[in-house]
């Protein structure tokens, strides 16, 4: 952290005004993880399929109220793949208002994060930390998008899991969706209008702020 001081005059009519202002740099302010997004209602588990019915891809809706980057997500899949090899690839993408995807699957707006077999946990509701920080506008609507995923190969891996699901649609700001093989024609799950257990973390990217110290000396010439 680091001060720095502003002097500016001003002069009217044989006023002088002399303004003092000092900022207080955060070169590195990083509020790193802090919960911004969430869904924890629902203990139905739902799945989205493979390609024997044409889902091969899932996506949540949200947006964001505070924090302009994503660091991390949490979810809950309440079971997994019996090959050790096949885990999940996630992403964050732009979506319309109906949580459709608009970006390109697998890379979205920000990267795409592998989360392996043996580091998902099916008993509780796990953040997991993305590979790399996502720049997103507070207020826009964005999707969390996931694919079955060998993280050997890294490669698109068919497979069935049931995720933790509320069907009543208590999250306001965006949906469950599921996707196609060429990531498009978005529908809803069998069970309707549904959310997934969800989180989004996030932080604020560095910058700079006003500090109350401000003063005002007045000169007359």
């Amino acid at each position: 952290m680091m001060k720095k001081a502003i002097i500016s005059a001003l002069v009217t009519a044989g006023v002088v005004v002399l303004m003092i202002a000092t900022l207080t740099f955060y070169p590195n302010l990083a509020l790193a993880d802090t919960l911004d997004q969430q869904n924890t209602s629902g203990a139905l588990g739902v799945g989205w399929g493979d390609t024997s019915n044409g889902r091969d891809y899932m996506c949540q809706g949200f947006k964001m109220a505070t924090y302009n980057q994503i660091t991390a997500v949490s979810f809950w899949t309440t079971s997994k793949d019996g090959n050790t090899a096949i885990g999940y690839k996630v992403w964050i993408d732009a979506a319309d208002a109906s949580s459709n995807p608009s970006g390109s699957v697998g890379t979205g707006i920000g990267g795409a994060t592998e989360i392996t077999n043996a580091t998902l946990n099916t008993s509780a509701l796990t953040k997991y930390t993305l590979s790399s920080t996502v720049n997103v506008t507070v207020g826009n609507q964005y999707v969390i998008c996931f694919a079955p995923w060998n993280t050997t190969t890294h490669a698109w891996a068919s497979s069935y899991n049931d995720w933790r699901t509320s069907v009543s649609n208590p999250y306001a700001n965006g949906r469950r969706v599921h996707l196609d093989g060429s990531f498009a024609n978005p529908t809803a799950p069998d069970s309707g209008n549904a959310d997934i257990q969800f989180e989004v973390y996030g932080q604020t990217a560095a910058g700079a702020s006003p500090t109350s110290d401000d003063s005002v000396m007045i000169i007359e010439s």
